[in-house]
Formats: C-alpha cells, sequence, structure tokens
C-alpha cells in the first residue's frame, strides 16, 4: 500500500505527509474499519490517507510455507507471493472443494480425515480472480524459524494458469 500523513493527531511523532510503501501482515482488532496500524514506535493515532498497490512478486510462482506439525489430518500454511491480496482459499478433498478458514495471522487451516500430499488448492484473489495450485508435498525445502524451529516451504509451479490466474500472479 502507499500512504502518507494528512492532518493531525495524538502522540510526538507524526506521520509524513510524503507517500511511502507500506506492507500490510496483520489485523489491527483495535482499529476502526479502513483504519491502518503503522506501528511507528507504538506512537499515537494520527490522520492519514492510504490506497493499495500491486505487490511486485518477480517470476510469479506461489509461495507456501506449512507451519510445523502438519500430518495426516491437518495442516496450516500461509500463501505468499500473490500480486493482490487473498479472499478465499479452497482445497480439494475428497472430490469436494472446501473453503479454509484464515486465522488471525493470515494463515489457512485445513483440516480433513485423510489428508494426503499433493494438496490441490482454488485461490481467490480480492478482485475475484481466481486460479487453482497444487502443493505438491511437505518435505520440499526446510526453513529455519526464529525460534530454531523448522517448516517445510514449497514453491510449486502452477497447475493451472488462467488469465485471471496470471493477474493474480502479476505475470
Amino acid at each position: 500500500m502507499m500512504y502518507r500523513g494528512t492532518g493531525p493527531g495524538i502522540g510526538t511523532t507524526p506521520i509524513s505527509s510524503d507517500w511511502a510503501y507500506g506492507f500490510v501482515d496483520n489485523l489491527c482488532p483495535e482499529c476502526e474499519e479502513g483504519s491502518i496500524d503503522l506501528n511507528h514506535d507504538a506512537n499515537g493515532r494520527w490522520k492519514v490517507e492510504w490506497f493499495p498497490i500491486p505487490c511486485n512478486v518477480g517470476a510469479g510462482t506461489f509461495h507456501y510455507y506449512i507451519f510445523p506439525g502438519a500430518f495426516m489430518y491437518w495442516a496450516t500454511f500461509t500463501v505468499s507471493n500473490t500480486r493482490v491480496p487473498l479472499e478465499g482459499v479452497d482445497a480439494l478433498v475428497d472430490g469436494q472443494w472446501r473453503n479454509l478458514t484464515r486465522s488471525f495471522n493470515n494463515a489457512w487451516a485445513l483440516h480433513s480425515q485423510n489428508l494426503t500430499f499433493p494438496i490441490q488448492l482454488r485461490l481467490t484473489s480480492i478482485l475475484g480472480d481466481t486460479v487453482e495450485d497444487l502443493i505438491p508435498d511437505c518435505q520440499s525445502t526446510t526453513q529455519a524459524g526464529a525460534d530454531g524451529s523448522s517448516a517445510a516451504q514449497t514453491s510449486p509451479t502452477p497447475a493451472a494458469l488462467s488469465v485471471a490466474g496470471r493477474r493474480l500472479l502479476g505475470v
């Protein structure tokens, strides 16, 4: 997103009136709808204006971070490297598309009686674009977390690319 300060507020360090880039990576439960939390030294509340911009995703493949502990009954993962935010993620389970639930940390949870890889996904952007993709396995690569734990991360090639998928991918 792009944002800038537009007027008065409460605190000691106002937001600059020059346009700046920002990255939305969580929810602000105490904020009013349409407001943003810039977390600049946790300093006050300021009038700002902002608008979304497409992310520069480079080559255009999605990245999946599968949280530690995924096994045959559930998996929790995040999706990154999308050009615009995701509105929804569905998984093909037992031949039927199932709507996944997004948590507060932008992770998607998949629960199933018999979870097996590969996992077929359908990603829908906030613009309504839809593309299908595949998480091939849970063992592709391992990335160390800040707490020393590790989790698999995959970068699969999209299973299908439509015109909408190209916009979602940013290619």
